[in-house]
């Protein structure tokens, strides 16, 4: 297997079609999906170059990373063909070829956030952190204006976007209490007054007004962000389920203080540009199907997300949550002759498979619903809710895993 979901997902589905039990047109959309992914992380990676400062590691590690995308892109054909022609060995070859290409490709990303992605982050929202970066990296001389240009048009267009679904917001009873929307207002309107100096600097070349400028957006965003807070009532005391154990963890940390198992990214974290959560050990904690809409929702997070792509994988994970309650409907009743010690256990896996598909579906649906009205709340709400559900279907296989032992 390898680290990328949706390769992962080809190599079963090519089994079963190549073993008569999958139908061609799956095979095909699994195909397309994995050749979808694989582009995007493409994209991502060598449009993020230019926003990334130059080091000896980066110039080792293109060569390498440039061929192993060579090698997928060169097997997509022969695979597609041997599989239509049912040669399982060329197909299997294929296969193996495109998931030694992967795994080449995750040591030489793990090569690059061992030195470039060290730095801490200076916001909890990626694209003020990656602004604040960009900036950074821009007064010490080490990218040039037009990469800082682009970056703050992109967070110009994330900072409009996100004032409109906001100035469209309207609390509920609950919340009344809470909202402060003259807060709100002087939180986004520092933000803005923070791209109008920047956009001032680069004109002037002012160092220190660029400075002022992200300043600026950094002290607007931690508003938002407290008032974010106040509304979802979140504290210092917020914690995170290990997927591993279950044990409460602080927010922050990286590690289960349990199990020392490494937890899952919350999508606040910065980092380069380039990296990609599906190919990111931190995320290989998440079940495969997950980590593959992790990576567009925290793309999406970031401002550097494609909502067709999105959108596409919430349709796949949907199709794969009706698929998941058809059969479970099908299941046969248990023999009467059943202990009631394995009934009881089993109760609790129909309850847990039950709850956790309906978590995971309202989390898919307010997921899509972002799609409508981009709300970065809904993505983080949306997806917590997609991880509960999961983990919760997961307690049915540790359920079935103690009936076994």
């Amino acid at each position: 297997m390898t680290e990328l979901p949706a390769y992962n997902q080809l190599i079963q589905d090519a089994e079963k079609f190549l073993e008569g039990n999958l139908p061609p047109e799956q095979m095909e959309a699994t195909l397309q999906v994995a050749e979808e992914t694989v582009d995007a992380l493409y994209s991502q990676f060598f449009d993020g170059l230019r926003f990334q400062e130059d080091h000896p590691v980066l110039d080792e590690v293109l060569d390498p990373i440039f061929s192993a995308f060579e090698r997928l892109a060169a097997g997509r054909e022969p695979l597609r063909e041997a599989l239509s022609a049912g040669q399982v060995e060329e197909a299997r070859a294929w296969l193996d070829d495109g998931s030694d290409a992967l795994h080449e490709l995750h040591g030489q990303f793990a090569r690059l956030r061992e030195v470039l992605g060290e730095r801490e982050p200076v916001s909890r929202v990626p694209a003020v952190d990656e602004l604040a970066r960009v900036v950074d990296a821009f007064g010490r001389g080490a990218l040039p204006e037009e990469a800082l240009l682009e970056r703050i048009v992109q967070f110009a267009e994330y900072h409009l976007a996100l004032a409109e679904m906001l100035a469209s917001l309207e609390p509920s009873e609950s919340e009344e209490t809470l909202f402060d929307r003259d807060e709100l207002q002087g939180g986004l309107e520092q933000q803005a007054r923070g791209v109008t100096l920047l956009e001032e600097a680069i004109a002037a070349q002012d160092i220190e007004l660029l400075e002022q400028g992200i300043q600026s957006v950094l002290d607007g965003t931690a508003r938002l962000v407290y008032l974010q807070e106040r509304l979802e009532g979140v504290t210092e005391e917020k914690v995170r389920l290990c997927v591993r154990c279950s044990a409460p963890n602080p927010v922050t940390a990286r590690y289960c203080s349990a199990c020392m198992a490494q937890l899952p990214e919350m999508g606040l974290q910065g980092g380069p540009s380039f990296v990609v959560s599906d190919l990111n050990p931190d995320a290989g904690a998440l079940p495969e199907n997950l980590q593959v809409l992790n990576a567009q929702v925290e793309a999406m997070l970031a401002g550097n997300g494609d909502r067709e792509e999105l959108s596409r994988v919430l349709q796949w994970l949907q199709g794969e949550v009706a698929r998941s309650r058809q059969l479970f409907a099908e299941q046969e009743d248990p023999p009467p002759e059943t202990p009631a010690e394995q009934l009881e256990a089993l109760d609790s896996a129909r309850d847990a498979m039950v709850s956790g598909m309906d978590e995971f579906e309202e989390g898919l649906a307010i997921l899509e619903s972002f799609l409508g009205r981009p709300d970065p709340g809904r993505l983080e709400h949306g997806m917590e809710l997609v991880r509960a559900g999961g983990l919760r279907m997961l307690e049915v296989e540790a359920i079935f895993a103690r009936l076994r032992g």
